[in-house]
């Protein structure tokens, strides 16, 4: 598998386990969603109506959703909890695969076990 550690871990952990990504998207995943990808790829669901507290700026930002291409401030609210729900799993995924790399590292029959794996698999 060669002297790469744990970025090769990852990047062979990506393209074989989750072909649609690559290890820079999980080390970034916000870059993985657009504001339109995240609303459209989504299943439609019931909206709940939920009362939380804001503070001021936070509130004139949210007026301002149409200058950043939002039909409403609810829209744009969504996003970002969308957004931040996918950034913290992807954090629990580069957690996760940063254990496997870990055990990995220090396991030769694992190491062996892999190589034998991909004898024949092409890149």
């Amino acid at each position: 598998m060669g002297d790469g550690g744990e970025s090769e871990f990852l990047s062979l952990f990506c393209n074989v386990l989750i072909p649609s990504l690559n290890a820079q998207q999980l080390i970034s995943p916000v870059a993985l969603y657009s504001k339109k990808d995240y609303l459209y790829q989504q299943p439609r669901k019931t909206m709940i109506e939920q009362k939380f507290s804001l503070e001021k700026p936070q509130i004139e930002f949210l007026n301002r959703y149409q200058k950043y291409g939002f039909k409403d401030a609810n829209e744009i609210v969504r996003v970002a909890l969308g957004r931040f729900q996918l950034e913290l799993e992807a954090q629990d995924l580069q957690e996760s695969a940063n254990l496997y790399a870990a055990i990995y590292q220090q396991d030769e029959e694992l190491q062996q076990l892999t190589e034998s794996a991909l004898v024949g698999w092409t890149a």
